[in-house]
């Protein structure tokens, strides 16, 4: 049992001090596999939202996705309430900046602007070339099908089909999380021109190492005792092996640093 509960949170702590470094390997990919939070309803309810907030609220799942898979236990506190007076123009419109930096919970997040261009299949052929680095997902905006811009969070390709989080769908008495692609306000590639997407992610979450320690006390604290109550010499051995284990394994958390820029990526806008 302990070696188990050890495992768990070695596994845990490496996910969140190496899988984010420039987005760039698999080790990220592992953790956003791993990860059954990125299906919660409750990642995708728009909170605080205003008309016209269709790229905002984006912009809100992609940062708690991000959050998500860094180990962060506060991703829910990202809300188009505290997110609107970093991202966008005005601190009470909806407009989106080109590039803006957003700081939680002892991570700091640099969100960029670029186009797709090209045909459909240009489009789709860069947007899942991002994918593959961003697990967390791309914002989009294009049209819908009365010809209004809007914007969505696109979240994998699978199977030939993008599927994608819309706050059309996740407002008010809806909460349908992901859909496919052709099944959001947004149902055509063609129609995509604008996108942003997290070009680095710089620290470490505080809450992820403050529960990791809390676990490891409480889980020492408990072995103690009943060490204390039955005598057992073994029970003892194995609350300092664990003691020192996790130790061991929470200077692992270090700061997460960017990767030098992939000049794979797309051209960025001006």
């Amino acid at each position: 049992m302990i070696k188990r509960i050890l495992m768990m949170a070695t596994a845990f702590v490496l996910i969140t001090a190496m899988g984010l470094s420039g987005f760039s390997g698999s080790f990220y990919a592992q953790g956003a596999t791993a990860s059954e939070d990125l299906e919660s309803l409750q990642i995708y309810k728009a909170v605080g939202y205003k008309a016209g907030d269709c790229v905002l609220t984006a912009n809100v799942y992609m940062l708690r996705r991000a959050s998500i898979l860094a180990g962060s236990l506060e991703w829910d506190e990202i809300t188009n309430t505290t997110l609107r007076s970093t991202a966008c123009t005005s601190p009470y419109g909806s407009s989106l900046r080109y590039s803006y930096t957003y700081k939680k919970d002892g991570l700091t997040f640099k969100v960029i602007h670029d186009v797709v261009t090209g045909s459909a299949g240009n489009k789709t052929a860069q947007l899942k070339k991002l994918l593959e680095k961003h697990p967390e997902g791309i914002v989009v905006r294009g049209r819908d099908v009365r010809g209004y811009g809007h914007g969505i969070l696109i979240t994998e390709y699978r199977n030939g089909t993008f599927y994608a989080a819309d706050s059309a769908q996740n407002k008010g008495g809806a909460n349908r999380g992901i859909l496919k692609m052709k099944e959001t306000t947004v149902p055509r590639v063609s129609s995509l021109v604008h996108i942003w997407y997290i070009d680095s992610i710089s620290g470490s979450s505080k809450s992820a190492k403050t529960h990791l320690k809390n676990n490891k006390d409480a889980e020492k604290e408990n072995l103690e005792n009943i060490a204390d109550n039955q005598g057992n010499d073994e029970a003892v051995e194995n609350a300092n092996e664990y003691s020192d284990d996790l130790g061991n394994v929470n200077k692992v958390i270090a700061p997460i640093t960017p990767a030098p820029e992939d000049e794979g990526d797309l051209g960025r806008a001006k």
